[in-house]
């Protein structure tokens, strides 16, 4: 009886760059995976926050989430998305998703000065996705191999 692990969803990369109300220039390549409704779960954080690099995300803050589209939230939600961190750690900052009372958009608060203010996205974007090969494809190789292992078989058996 063959046993088949679930594999771990992949993990891919989307850069997005944004300006804040504080008129930070913020260039960041997320590494995570991708989840329903426009979801992406990150796990890494690189970049440039001002042209410092920054790192992250900062461990135990934040949902970890970045939504592409932050109307698939339910309606008065405030995500707490994900927290990184410029060199030396002087500067955290989060970036966070909203869809409140009537209202979405992006959101980011920078501590330790408390700031805290409206971003505009000017691009998020990911590599095309790889799409899988048609079951009826994986079907006719797993027929093959089938057939292979038969007639390799054979082959052995008459020369035995």
């Amino acid at each position: 009886m063959a046993v088949f692990a679930a594999s771990a969803p992949a993990q891919t990369t989307m850069v997005v760059v944004y300006t804040d109300a504080f008129s930070n220039s913020v260039s960041l390549t997320l590494t995570g995976t991708s989840g329903s409704n426009g979801v992406f779960h990150v796990t890494g954080v690189t970049g440039t926050f001002n042209g410092s690099p920054v790192s992250g995300p900062v461990s135990g803050y934040g949902s970890g989430n970045f939504y592409t589209n932050p109307a698939v939230l339910p309606a008065n939600t405030v995500d707490t998305g994900f927290e990184f961190e410029t060199a030396g750690a002087a500067q955290v900052i989060s970036l966070y998703e909203y869809n409140y009372h009537g209202s979405t958009g992006y959101a980011t608060s920078i501590s330790p000065s408390g700031g805290s203010g409206e971003v505009t996205i000017i691009s998020d974007t990911s590599p095309p996705v790889t799409p899988a090969p048609p079951t009826g494809l994986l079907a006719l190789a797993a027929l093959a191999a089938v057939a292979c292992i038969a007639g390799w078989r054979q082959f052995v058996v008459a020369r035995g």
